[in-house]
């Protein structure tokens, strides 16, 4: 300004500064809804600028945005007033065949990925999604969504937690609790997708079988155990049974090892946390398994059979 009031001429030099603080204030409310305040720090702490703004300029600059296509409202955000980058010239414009191609990508990747991947993932579509001329296009890949209904912030912080293994209690509302919540104290140990749902595992007290909760279900994570307050330990079962079936389409499941292979049948060595889970596995297999150890195990698992047989008779 000093050059322009002495010279009365736009040099080259001048409009490039005065582009770049432009192109630095677009970046800044790109990243989010700013204050007078923050903008004026960034513009302080900036390496090559390193001098305050004043209020005016800042609304020369919004409304220079504005003139280019940029939508750009003010609101109170935490009691502080603050401009937000509603819309961009430069938005990407995605087609409705790109679209349906998102979601097609989606529903491979999805397929393959951890819990803690597909948050990253979906974090990257959020970001697109606020860079695009129409965010509904996002609407595909939301129908087809493992995160759908999972409170976004509560999943990327279970996946930390899961992570260190750490003792929390939650707030859950469970298939038949009509709508109301139970706190759950569990030692986390992992995630599972089954069915396209997330679910979280592991230890909770006053249960017997490590446990499996729907991540939709969690209502709010309401205590993070210290270290020293923990008091569940994780503890497992080795289940042996046979498979008679074809080897070329099984699939071990990940606590599943072969522990002997024979010319008519395989054994195969579970480690089981949760014994439902494992009864659930084995009848999967039908008559093309059978259970051999623990003999406990296996005692228990032939009257469990016996008790569904009677019951079908019975409904006869």
């Amino acid at each position: 300004m000093k050059e322009f009031r002495k010279t009365k001429t736009v040099t080259y030099n001048l409009m490039s500064f005065t582009g770049f603080k432009a192109l630095l204030l677009f970046s800044l409310l790109m990243e989010g809804p700013k204050s007078y305040n923050e903008i004026s720090t960034a513009f302080m702490e900036h390496p090559y600028l390193q001098e305050k703004i004043s209020k005016d300029t800042v609304r020369v600059y919004i409304n220079s945005m504005r003139r280019i296509g940029c939508e750009i409202a003010s609101e109170n955000v935490d009691k502080s007033y603050k401009y937000r980058l509603v819309r961009s010239p430069y938005l990407i414009d995605i087609t409705e065949i790109q679209s349906r191609g998102l979601s097609k990508v989606y529903k491979i990747l999805s397929k393959t990925m951890s819990v803690d991947e597909l948050v990253s993932l979906h974090e990257f579509f959020y970001k697109l999604r606020d860079n695009v001329k129409n965010p509904e296009v996002f609407d595909e890949v939301n129908k087809v969504s493992i995160v759908k209904g999972v409170k976004f912030e509560i999943l990327k912080n279970l996946v930390n937690l899961v992570r260190d293994n750490q003792q929390v209690i939650l707030s859950y509302a469970s298939a038949n609790s009509k709508g109301t919540s139970k706190d759950i104290e569990i030692l986390l140990e992992r995630f599972k997708i089954r069915n396209d749902k997330i679910y979280v595992e592991g230890i909770a007290k006053n249960f017997e079988n490590k446990l499996s909760l729907l991540a939709s279900r969690i209502k709010e994570i309401k205590e993070v155990k210290p270290l020293k307050d923990r008091d569940l330990t994780f503890n497992s079962t080795i289940i042996g049974y046979e498979y008679f079936g074809d080897l070329e389409d099984f699939e071990l499941n990940e606590n599943e090892v072969i522990k002997e292979a024979l010319p008519d049948r395989v054994v195969i060595e579970v480690t089981s946390d949760n014994e439902f889970f494992t009864r659930q596995r084995i009848l999967a297999l039908a008559d093309k398994a059978r259970v051999i150890y623990p003999k406990e195990y296996r005692d228990q698992f032939i009257e469990w059979l016996k008790n569904m047989e009677a019951g079908y008779r019975l409904g006869k």
